[in-house]
């Protein structure tokens, strides 16, 4: 979401009295951070009257401090937004509750600085990742900065599966068939996990995993049109921060991941016929 027109169409009809404010802001008190949301007005409020010192007098700065003040005394924390923005002047006290996350700013200038609020807007880089193993499989919910374990209603280990091998399976000499008809029942159930955490999620999709247990899993997934790309490796050891630390060449060219999601669900549509629906209608679900 980018600024509202109203809002813009406001700011620009204002009228102005150096020195303007224009402070963006992540505002989420209904995750339970107001401790952490007063915190961050507080040092913004005296970041701002340090530079409000440093170029203007100190009746005007005390002005626009105490406009400053004022909002943050009526700010509305039951909002279910994600971020406001806030415009002051000695003429104006403004704030709008934004439903997307941002990258905090805080400018002094002429004028309101919409344009470079606008361009503040962070970049959703959330994505799902998939470590396998022949033993074992993780999956995680990620942005650049961390990785969170989620789980599914399936086993996430391969052990659970012993068992569930038919007994004709179980007596073959060959042992090394065995573990690979183990592998992949694990992984069609990993796979069915998978989809119910993509459905919900509705993110892109990496896949880390040695070359013999991607190989299966791509013989077997129904979702080979959700995944980005394959990373492999043995990743059997790593820890969560170097696991992160891998995906970050991917975080870094976030469009390039943005385009291969809208060609995936461009060919998933052609392959189930939905074409004739327009192309309009896959590019709308690519980017949701």
């Amino acid at each position: 979401m980018i600024l509202q027109k109203e809002m813009v169409q406001e700011l620009l009809e204002t009228d102005k009295y150096m020195p303007c404010v224009s402070l963006l802001l992540n505002f989420e008190p209904k995750m339970g951070l107001r401790k952490e949301l007063d915190y961050a007005l507080k040092i913004n409020g005296e970041k701002l009257e340090r530079m409000l010192l440093d170029s203007f007098p100190e009746d005007i700065t005390r002005v626009v401090m105490n406009r400053y003040q004022h909002v943050v005394e009526n700010l509305n924390y039951i909002t279910h937004k994600k971020s406001i923005a806030i415009f002051l002047s000695p003429l104006v006290e403004k704030v709008y509750y934004l439903d997307m996350d941002v990258d905090e700013k805080l400018v002094i200038d002429e004028s309101f600085e919409i344009r470079d609020l606008i361009r503040s807007k962070k970049e959703n880089t959330r994505y799902l990742l998939a470590v396998l193993s022949a033993k074992w499989t993780k999956i995680f919910l990620g942005d650049r900065h961390q990785l969170v374990r989620v789980t599914s209603n399936v086993p996430d280990n391969v052990a659970a599966y012993r068992n569930e091998i038919p007994e004709k399976v179980a007596n073959f000499s060959d042992e090394q068939k065995r573990k690979e008809i183990l592998l992949d029942k694990f992984l069609l159930h990993t796979d069915n996990g998978l989809s119910l955490l993509l459905n919900m999620y509705q993110l892109p999709l990496f896949v880390m995993g040695t070359k013999r247990t991607i190989g299966h899993f791509r013989n077997i997934t129904r979702n080979a049109t959700r995944v980005i790309d394959y990373i492999h490796g043995n990743f059997e050891e790593e820890t969560e921060t170097a696991l992160l630390a891998k995906m970050q060449a991917k975080l870094n060219n976030w469009r390039s991941v943005q385009e291969r999601k809208w060609l995936l669900a461009l060919e998933e549509a052609m392959n189930v016929r939905k074409l004739a629906r327009g192309l309009e209608e896959v590019w709308q679900a690519a980017v949701q």
